[in-house]
This record gives C-alpha cells, structure tokens and sequence, in this order.
C-alpha cells in the first residue's frame, strides 16, 4: 500500500521517472514538486499553474486528469510506487503517492540485520508504521490572520517546540485560516480536523461566537483536543462542548503573559500535546460514549493485577446483616444466612466461583435480583482480579451481544488521596478516568452519569479502602454516598464495590457502610455479598501447574509443606504468586529448615529484584532500598498513592544531598542516570504521569522497613514518623514479622526504643496499639512501664499478655476503653482516673496502688486479679464485679465478689424514670439496650448494665 510521499521523498524518487516521461512531463513533475508545503500538500490550483513552463502552456481541466494518469503509467513501467493524487473528498488538494526509495532501501537492510540469527520460521508480530503527527491549530480567523498577534506568536512558538522534539516521525501543521478564498469554509474545517491527530484549540471570546462553526466541528471530530486560553472568556460564556475545566492558562491567558512567562508556560502545552498523542492506535473516527466507557474499562481492567494463566476464584456467598453479634472476624461467620440454605447452627455460607456469579448477577434484571455487590477480603486475595475478570468478559460477550450490560471499571486507587468535600459525581469520575483516554475522545463524568440513568451497565469501583484509608471518617462517607449517586435509581444499573474485609473495625462498621451511608432505602436484601476465600490445596496444584509447569508440581509443593506456614500463605493468590517467581532461594530456605513468613516472601522477592537488576543500574542495591522505605514513608504520610514525576525525581535529589554518606559511593554526582535508575526501578511503576509503588503491599512492606529502620536509630529520631505514620494492617504485620526474624541483640535495641516511645505522650497510644498486635503475632514485649496513653480513644480493645507485660506506672487518665480486654498485664502504680471503663475485663492482673479516681466502672469485670490497695473510692462501681480476687483492703463500693453463697433468685434491679405505669419493655438483639414504654406517654432507652 502507497503512502503519501514528503517533500523529500519525491525528489528521491523522481530521478527513477526520467528515462519513462517526456522532458517536458518531467520539468512539469519536478515544479509541481518544488511547490509542495512542509507537509506534502499543494492546492491543486497551485498544482495546475506549476505546469505551466516556458516551452508550454499550463495544463486545465481534463488535460491535468490525463497529465496524473501519464505520470502514474511511467512510474509502473519504472517498476516503482509513484502518482500524483488528489484530495478525493474536497478536491482542494493534491498529493504525490508512493514508496520513497530511501525507505526501501533502510527496510531492505533492516530485514537483513533483524534476520541474522533468527530461525527460517518465526512468528510475526504486527506493528503500527508511524508517519507525520498532523497538528491543528483551531482559532477564530482574525487571530490567526495577523502576523505579530498573540496566536501567531503561541502557534510560531510550539511549531518550533515540536520539531525540536526527538524521537518522533516529525510533524505537520495547519490551521483555520489554511481555507482558500470563496472555498467552503465548513468542508475545509471538517476535513482538516479529520486529518488531524491533535487540534490544540486558542480559545477566545471571538473564537466562541455562535457564527463561528468550529467549536462544534472540533467537538464533533473525536480528535484529542488540547485547550489554551489566548484572551479571556468570561465564566458563565457558553464553550459549545468544549470542556471549560480543561483549559490550560485560564487564569492567566497567553495574551496577557509577557515574554518570559511565555517561555516558561509553553512547556505546559507542550506536556498536554503529548499526553494527548498517545500512538498506541491509529486515529479512530469519532467513538460513541459508550464505546469510550468499553475502551475505558477494557484498559483500567488491564492494569490491575498480572496477566499470569489465573485459577477459578472461589468466594463464600451470603448477605450482610443488622442483627449479627460482632464477636467473630472469621470469613466463614461474617455473612448472614440465608433460610433457604441451611438451619442457622452450623450454618456455612455457600462456596460460589466468584467470577461466574458476578457475570450472572450482572446480567440478571429480575426486580428481585439485588443491585449492589459488594466483594470482601484480606489483602492479595484476588479481589481485583475478580473485577478485571468480569470486566474483560462482559466486554468480549458484548462484542457478541449488545443487549448484555456495559461494564465501566474505575479504579479509586486514582483518587490519590484526594477528598471529595469540594467535587460532585460528575467531578469524581473525571478524576477516575483522567489517565484512561482513548483515541477519539475521552468520556465526561456528565457523559457517564448519563448512561448510568440510562441504565443496563455495570458500575464497578475496585479499592474502596485504599480510597478511604487516608480519609477522615465523614470524607469516607461523602465518598460512598457520591458512589451510590452516580448508581442512580434506575434498577437496570448495577453497583458492585470491593473492599479489604479489615478495613473495618468491627461488623457493625461493615454493615453500617454499606447498608448506612447510602440511602434509606438500602437494605441487606439489595447485596450480593462475595467473601473471597483462601485457595484450596487443589488450586495451588492449578495454580503452580499453568504457571511454572506441570511437572515440577510435587516437588514445589513438597518444598511448601517442609517450611514452617509457607502452606498457609500459598492460599493466598498474591503471595503464592509471588512463591512461584522466587523458588530457588525459597528451596534454599527450606532445606536449612528456616521459618517462612509473609515478611520472608517480600524480602526474598526484593533480593530477587535486586540482583536481576544489579549492573545495570547505577544505584547500589543498599541505596536503593534506603529510597524505597523513605519514598514508601513520604508517600503514607501525605495520603498518596503516586507521584508526578518531577516530585519525585526532586525528591530523590533531596535525600541523596541529605545523605552526603551516600554520594560518597560514586566516583561522581551523576543525578541524571540516578534519576534514570529510580524511574526504571523494578519497584516503581508508571501510570499516565504518575510514578508509585507497582503494587500497594510493596508500599506496605517498604513502609514496615522504615518503621523498623527508626526503631533501630532510637526514640528521638524514630518520633516524628511513630507518632504521625499511621500503618495499615498490612504494613504493621510486616513490621512485627520483621522483628520476630532479628538476632536477640537486635531485638533488645529495638524494644527499648519501643519501650522509650511509649513513654512519651506524642507516641503512647501508637505504642500501646502497636504492643497489642504484636502480641497477638507471638512477639514477647515485657516491658512498657511509665506509657503514656492518656485521652486513649480505644473501646474494644483487647491487649493479652501471655507472659506478664510490665505496664507499671502507666498513665490511662481520661481514657475510653469500653468493652475493652486487659490481662496477663502488671498495672502496679497504674492511672486510669477519669476513664470510662464500661463492662472492661481484667483477667490476671497485678494493680498494686492502682488508680481509678472518678472512673466508670459500671458492668466491669475483675478476674484472677489482684487488687492491693487500689484507689477507687470515688470511682462508679455500679454491678462491677470481683471473681476469684484478692482485693486488699476490701471491695469497692457497689461492687460484687465472687465466688459467694447465693440464695433464691437474683435481687431485680430498679429502674427509675418514668412517672407513671410501665405499658410494655423488651431487650435489643445484642442485650446491650433495654426499650420501655409508658402510659406517662413516652419511650425510654436504657443501657441494660448501668441503668
């Protein structure tokens, strides 16, 4: 197939036509050729008179038709590509066709040199040829019809930007006032923009004017539009489909700049040109909405997760429910019974594959089928790869079957930490879908809003944790209801969501996010509930057979069941992923009977990383790690999932020149290759502009490798981060595998550093939380005497001690720890005044001089403790009760002891309130809460263990 020929390209193949046309034909091809603008365009008028010579008169009409058809017969008896064409749909232009020689030949050695070594058959891929990027520049005439105008001098500038641009096919340019005098002037704009890969727009009120056709026609093309502002426009003017929020220099028009400013503004537009000149594809024509929300989920759908031979995930079906006690995290009891399924004892929630039910839940339209879904699970558990899945095959069935839904995948990792309180729905799928753009326009939220009310889509929002992580708790709920009001009302429109199951406190918060925070008329009924579960022994065999090979399935799974809980953490699917990319040093492990923890997996999947990419790479591998916990630790600390590249290049720049240690490594200060090294580091992954982490559990594990760092530089230096740093779950297991994995020496330093932490009041609490997950994970903490956890916020928690952890002298005051658990603990010389302590249980517990003054202790359990001397006379005992205690000098007032000689029935409590007769009372579901009505005509509530 021809393609249109450069300038250049005609004068290298002419030579090749003169031996096979007459001289006068030839002298007539060579002025036509001579004639033709930068981008091997001449208007056919101009075409016509170039024929004209001294020996001969021009050709016209029928005579210039023949001259094209003599020229393209010489060129076939010359056995090459060569014609002269016209512009078939407008009949303004004309064209040479062909093959340049110089590209033949380049092909020809090419072909040559790419087959050297290669085998006779080879599999051939195909690729895309790149020819000149066609650049538009879309302004009202009169800008653009003065020579030393603001938009002569915008468009003279980024021409000479962009050729000046490496690696690129070079470029063409046109523009508005390119029309020829008394031509249509709507044709001419409809062909240029159609020709164009980017039309950069210059907006101005002339340009907006509602004769001037062109806002539309550029709207309408589908074309990447890059928007500038060249004079103001007012605020409430209409843009005629342009997008008002996506102008560049808004503020600040290009006309009003000086020189200076112009010079530094032009490399702003010049970013948004590239961005838009995404050559993945060749220009598409102009894509329907919701074929740009298809293409848009398609990609997003890509990037989440690897693209490895994938296993059935396995989910256990059910429901949420208001009325379930919260007393188990256990995946198997967090979901309601259905009736239909089993009797509630021994109740197991259905084994579904996640992926098919999803596929037929999004499918069923029944009134009965629930809108909503909601995908639950621990971290690497395959959530997202469910959702990718689901994605990528509803697409491919739609290619099928349009009458199927739309799926539209949004990944709120986008978010970047960023609040909604200020931004609409429509605003919130703008900033979802800002890195997915596709050739031939990219879908407004207004447009996506639209199709969901429309309804028979799919709205699907994967990470909704790691969105609400680093928001405040009414920020999260704005968020979740601005997710239900982009689901709209119409029944058609489904909703699934998916979310870290531990997120969430306890089950209440799960139920009241989900069934709460949208709108009233969400019940458990409207949920399928997913909760992805661990793989089963036969998947791993799946798994490890599609993915390393068939024949080494036994002996991988006999080095995973010799190394201690490496069977546990294959169920896993992120990490048995991650088992199967690092088998040897694995294996090695396993032969020295070594423990494996999930902390052992990321740091022998680094080293891997590492060691691929030694030699190749600048950085020395023990710096690069230094960066990856410090980037790690900036990034939590500012909400942010990824960075622009220039932020994080700056910031790479800062810490090296802060660590002057470092620099004496290299023989020279090489910033520019270090730059290199970190953006192509294995860790790090692009996304549109944004460099983060390749995947949340390594900015996870990165994080937990600079707590730890901290901990072992000591408390002043370790104070900062430990009091602000707030890890995830994730990040804080890590952390404790890591200690659990260090010398004894090593430890020692480490807890003393925690010990001295906890000391101070800026990292009590954060020290307190801390001790009691790491106890819980087996790691010996016994001393925090002095902590300093005062105005601790902490009801429910539960801090046990298998060997005594020594908390004298710590400080509680002002305290909530209602419903709380304490127990193995040393509380000698202790403080909890002022502390609501409400149904607290102490099991265990040394308090030798401890203080309670003025706290509430109502419903309090003390058991197996020892009580010597404790101050608690002012303190709220209400039905506290002592069971096998020793209580020096005596009871507090109102408690009871335990065991003690009970006769009859209990004595009934009183509960005083209402001033007439008592209609009617009844318990809440949980016991907590008593409801009494009365004839004085009111209802109380009451807290069934105080009163």
């Amino acid at each position: 197939m021809s393609t249109q020929l450069t300038p250049a390209g005609v004068k290298r193949a002419l030579p090749k036509l003169r031996d096979y046309l007459s001289p006068i034909l030839y002298r007539r091809v060579e002025a036509i050729a001579a004639q033709l603008q930068d981008d091997g365009l001449i208007r056919i008028d101009d075409a016509i008179a170039a024929t004209a010579t001294t020996d001969s008169p021009r050709l016209k009409g029928s005579a210039f038709r023949e001259f094209r058809s003599t020229v393209a017969k010489a060129a076939a008896e010359a056995g090459i590509r060569f014609s002269l064409e016209a512009d078939k749909r407008k009949s303004e232009w004309a064209y040479f066709e062909g093959d340049d020689p110089l590209t033949a030949e380049l092909a020809a050695r090419s072909d040559k040199e790419a087959r050297a070594g290669l085998p006779r058959e080879v599999v051939e891929a195909d690729a895309q040829v790149p020819g000149p990027i066609r650049v538009y520049f879309s302004a009202a005439l009169q800008e653009l019809s003065q020579p030393h105008s603001p938009a002569a001098d915008l468009t003279k500038r980024v021409k000479t930007e962009l050729r000046l641009t490496e690696d690129t096919p070079g470029f063409e340019f046109a523009s508005s006032a390119d029309a020829l005098l008394g031509a249509n002037r709507n044709d001419h704009l409809e062909s240029a923009c159609s020709r164009a890969d980017v039309i950069i727009v210059l907006l101005s009120p002339e340009y907006l004017e509602q004769e001037n056709p062109e806002p539309e026609i550029v709207h309408q093309s589908g074309k990447p539009v890059v928007i500038v502002s060249l004079r103001s426009v007012s605020a409430d003017a209409k843009t005629r489909g342009l997008k008002r929020p996506h102008v560049l220099w808004d503020r600040e028009p290009w006309e009003e700049k000086d020189n200076t400013q112009r010079s530094h503004s032009i490399g702003d537009l010049l970013a948004a040109v590239k961005r838009a000149l995404s050559r993945e594809k060749p220009p598409a024509p102009y894509l329907s909405c919701t074929d740009l929300l298809g293409e848009h989920a398609r990609r997003t759908a890509k990037g989440l997760g690897a693209q490895e031979s994938q296993v059935p995930l396995h989910a256990s079906r059910g429901r949420f429910s208001t009325t379930d006690p919260e007393a188990s995290y256990d995946a198997e009891h967090r979901l309601a019974k259905d009736s239909a399924e089993g009797t509630s004892e021994g109740y197991t929630p259905r084994h579904v594959q996640a992926v098919p039910t999803l596929l037929e839940w999004s499918k069923n339209r029944a009134e009965s089928s629930p809108r909503f879904a909601a995908l639950l699970g621990n971290v690497g558990m395959g959530k997202s790869t469910a959702l990718k899945q689901l994605t990528l095959q509803l697409l491919d069935a739609r290619e099928q079957d349009a009458s199927l839904p739309l799926p539209v995948l949004f990944d709120l990792r986008e978010l970047n930490g960023r609040s909604v309180d200020d931004i609409g729905p429509s605003e919130l799928l703008d900033a979802l879908m800002k890195r997915t753009h596709v050739r031939g326009g990219t879908a407004s939220g207004d447009e996506v809003l639209e199709v969901a009310a429309q309804g028979n889509c799919v709205l699907l929002f994967d990470g909704l944790d790691e969105a609400l992580v680093h928001l405040t708790e009414q920020q999260g709920q704005r968020l979740i209801q601005r997710l239900w009001q982009i689901a709209g009302d119409n029944p058609t429109t489904r909703l699934a969501i998916s979310c870290r199951t531990h997120y969430f406190r306890t089950l209440r918060d799960e139920v009241s996010t989900f069934l709460r925070q949208g709108r009233e008329s969400v019940n458990e009924s409207d949920y399928l509930v997913l909760h992805m579960l661990p793989f089963t022994q036969e998947q791993v065999r799946e798994y490890i057979a599609s993915n390393v090979g068939a024949d080494r399935v036994d002996s991988i799974m006999a080095m995973i069941g010799s190394v201690y809980n490496l069977t546990e953490l294959s169920t896993q699917p992120m990490l048995l992923r991650m088992i199967t990319t690092a088998l040897e040093p694995l294996q090695r492990r396993a032969l020295r009977g070594e423990t494996m923890r999930s902390v052992d997996l990321y740091e022998s999947f680094v080293s891997q990383w590492l060691a691929r990419d030694d030699g190749k790479h600048e950085l020395l591998p023990d710096h690069k790690l230094l960066l990856m916990e410090d980037l790690a630790a900036q990034l939590w600390r500012g909400g942010r999932r990824t960075w622009k590249v220039q932020d994080l290049e700056n910031w790479m720049l800062r810490f090296m020149r802060n660590h002057p240690d470092m620099e004496l490594h290299y023989e020279r200060r090489l910033p520019g290759l270090w730059k290199d090294d970190l953006r192509t580091a294995t860790f790090v992954t692009r996304s549109g502009d944004d460099y983060g982490f390749a995947h949340t559990s390594l900015l996870e594990y990165f994080l937990a490798r600079h707590l730890l760092r901290l901990l072992e530089a000591g408390a002043d230096i370790a104070q900062a981060d430990w009091a602000k740093l707030a890890p995830s779950p994730e990040a804080e297991r890590f952390l404790i595998e890591a200690l659990l994995g260090l010398r004894m020496d090593e430890l020692s330093v480490c807890l003393d550093t925690l010990a001295e932490l906890g000391r101070r009041q800026e990292t009590g609490i954060r020290v307190l939380t801390f001790a009691a997950a790491a106890l819980k994970l087996g790691l010996q903490i016994s001393d925090l005497r002095g902590l300093d956890a005062r105005g601790a916020k902490l009801d429910g928690f539960r801090l046990e001690s298998s060997s005594q952890l020594d908390l004298s002298g710590a400080r509680f005051d002002g305290a909530s720890f209602r419903h709380a658990r304490f127990q193995g603990l040393l509380l000698d010389n202790a403080s909890f005044a002022a502390c609501d302590m409400t149904s607290a249980s102490f099991v265990g517990c040394q308090m030798t001089g401890t203080s309670f003054d003025s706290a509430t202790l109502a419903g309090a359990t003390f058991r197996n403790s020892a009580l010597l001397a404790c101050s608690t006379d002012t303190a709220d005992c209400y039905q506290t009760s002592l069971i096998d205690c020793k209580a020096v000098p005596g009871l507090p007032s109102g408690a009871r002891s335990a065991p003690s000689p009970q006769v009859g029935f209990p004595i009934p409590s009183t509960l005083t309130g209402h001033t007439n007769e008592v209609t009617s009372g009844a318990y809440s579901p949980d016991g907590t809460t008593i409801l009494t009505t009365s004839r004085d005509n009111t209802a109380r509530i009451w807290d069934a263990t105080t009163g």
